[in-house]
Order: structure tokens, then sequence, then C-alpha cells
């Protein structure tokens, strides 16, 4: 009685330290991609302020 409750605990312990290290690795996966988008959001702000200042040129040029 006492060794299987005493199993059943070592396997929640086992199954708990299993799940704790999955949320850590969801945690650190979601910060990469976080970290991308910002990046990524950066770059199209450069791209649409390029942008911006083509068309600009482009009406100076045609007028």
């Amino acid at each position: 009685m006492v060794s299987t409750v005493f199993e059943q605990t070592m396997s929640l312990k086992e199954s708990m330290w299993v799940h704790e290290e999955l949320l850590n690795l969801a945690f650190a996966e979601e910060e990469a991609v976080l970290h991308r988008i910002k990046v990524l959001e950066d770059k199209l702000k450069i791209l649409h302020k390029k942008r911006e200042d083509f068309c600009l040129s482009n009406k100076d040029e045609i007028s």
C-alpha cells in the first residue's frame, strides 16, 4: 500500500516536471516569436517610409 502510494507520488512528480519543462519551452518559443515580430515590424516601418518617399519623389518628377 505504502509503496503504491510512493510510486504514484513519484510518477506524479515526474509528470509535473515534464509539464513544467514543456511550459518553459513554450514560453521561450513565445519570446522568440515576439522578438521576431518586433524585428519584422521595424523593417516594415522602414519599407513604408521608403515607399512614401518614393511616391513623393515620383509626384515631384511628374509635376
